[in-house]
Order: C-alpha cells, then sequence, then structure tokens
C-alpha cells in the first residue's frame, strides 16, 4: 500500500501492531480506521462503552511499521543489549561531604536552617535527613535485643520483629519562632 500515514497516524498504527503481535487488539474510532484503510482489520462485533472497535494490523500494517521512516521520537520497540556497563550512581553531594555540620555537633550543640520563601517549613524538610543520620550513626544492640513494631502494609497493622538500635549520636529537629536569637525556621540538636 503507497498510502503515507500521518505520524500521529504510524504511533497509533506501531501500537496496533504491537497488539497484534502480542494476541491482543486496539479499540479504535471510524475516524482512526478510515485514517489506516488497507493496514488494519476491524472486528464490529467487539466495541468498547465508546462504541470504538476491535482493530488489528493485517499484514501490510505490519510491513509499513516496520519499514516506516518515522522520525518519531517515541520507541516502540526496546532493543536489548548486552556489554553495556551500569553507571555509577549520581547523587547531589560528594561522598562524605554535608551541607549540614552533622559531624561537627558536639553534644548539646545545635545549628539553624531558617525559613524561606521556598522552604516556609524546614522542619518538615528536615525531619527526614534527621531520621537518616540518626540511621547513620545506629547499629544493632550487641546483645541481639529486638523488639516488636506495628507496621501499616497493604494488608493492613502487622506486627515486625527489629533489633533494638544502639545510638552512637543522635539528633532532634524543632521548629523554632521569632523568639529563636536567628530567627523562625528549624533547628537541629545532638542529644547523644
Amino acid at each position: 500500500m503507497s498510502q503515507i500515514l500521518s505520524s500521529e497516524n504510524e504511533l497509533l498504527l506501531r501500537s496496533i501492531v504491537t497488539a497484534t503481535s502480542n494476541n491482543s487488539h486496539v479499540f479504535t474510532s471510524k475516524e482512526q480506521q478510515a485514517a489506516l484503510v488497507g493496514y488494519i482489520e476491524v472486528n464490529a462485533g467487539s466495541t468498547d462503552k465508546q462504541g470504538n472497535q476491535a482493530t488489528r494490523a493485517n499484514a501490510a500494517g505490519v510491513n509499513y511499521s516496520s519499514t516506516s521512516t518515522s522520525t518519531s521520537t517515541v520507541p516502540t520497540v526496546f532493543e536489548i543489549e548486552d556489554g553495556i556497563s551500569i553507571s555509577p550512581i549520581k547523587r547531589g553531594a560528594i561522598k562524605g561531604a554535608s551541607k549540614y555540620p552533622f559531624d561537627d555537633l558536639k553534644v548539646g550543640q545545635s545549628f539553624h536552617i531558617p525559613s524561606t520563601s521556598e522552604k516556609p517549613n524546614p522542619e518538615k524538610t528536615m525531619a527526614s535527613v534527621v531520621t537518616n543520620k540518626n540511621k547513620s550513626f545506629s547499629k544493632p544492640d550487641p546483645s541481639g535485643a529486638t523488639k516488636v513494631i506495628n507496621v501499616v502494609t497493604k494488608r493492613g497493622k502487622e506486627a515486625k520483629t527489629v533489633p533494638v538500635l544502639v545510638y552512637e549520636r543522635r539528633f532532634a529537629c524543632r521548629k523554632v519562632d521569632g523568639t529563636d536569637a536567628k530567627g523562625p525556621g528549624a533547628r537541629i540538636w545532638r542529644t547523644i
């Protein structure tokens, strides 16, 4: 068939070809079917709630889709490759570096994070940072002690046994208001 399809219709045909190769179909409207005449087979007996009909690609559609030179950037087939090494994870900071002075704090010391228009509630932003720092300075109790905690899963609440942690350092984050010497924001303390 010599009919040239628009990029939109080529993408539709490719999705129909993919469905056909998976022994499935795509529901198409009468307008879409008219644009793909000669490349598809329609099952008028199988419709969806909107009245679209089940559509499969015929041999001409499969051939057109495989030989199309469309410049569409939407991939329809992913090539499986061997011998490609996995790239390292790139995280924001240099390993070991921290924009917050957790490592320099002594017990009883703290630092302030001001409220800004971008981060009006820094105590919320910092909550996960503090939790992760606490975990990084903890290890399971050497005695092997455990405790039972309740966790919420898709099946509801479940009891889970976890090791008791011993903290080498511990940090706490609290919201502070205008009475703080540095103004409103959050303050992080080292407590252990």
